[in-house]
């Protein structure tokens, strides 16, 4: 029997509405992109379940939010996808 899991991609545009989403989700993904850059974020939907599994994903171009990440200054301008877990609003597991 093969079991398909689905993420579900979601668009979030203020810091409150990520704080909701990483109260409510152990694990999730958070993928920052330029407002410009849509192949980014279409590349990210065809591709996130086979490999990124079940957990959420929210997308965001909210500069703010990204500033809220301690990012690597070369970083700050690139497509970043982090892993967020134990609820755990601005700490990154992983970049």
């Amino acid at each position: 029997m093969l079991i398909i899991f689905f993420s579900a991609v979601v668009e979030i545009n203020t810091q409150d509405d990520y704080e909701h989403y990483v109260k409510e989700s152990p694990i999730l993904y958070l993928f920052l992109y330029d407002e410009s850059d849509k192949r980014a974020l279409s590349q990210l939907t065809a591709a996130s379940n086979i490999l990124l599994g079940s957990p959420k994903i929210l997308t965001s171009s909210n500069t703010s939010l990204r500033s809220r990440f301690a990012i690597p200054a070369e970083l700050t301008s690139s497509p970043l996808l982090l892993a967020i877990k134990d609820n755990i609003p601005y700490a990154v597991t992983n970049v």
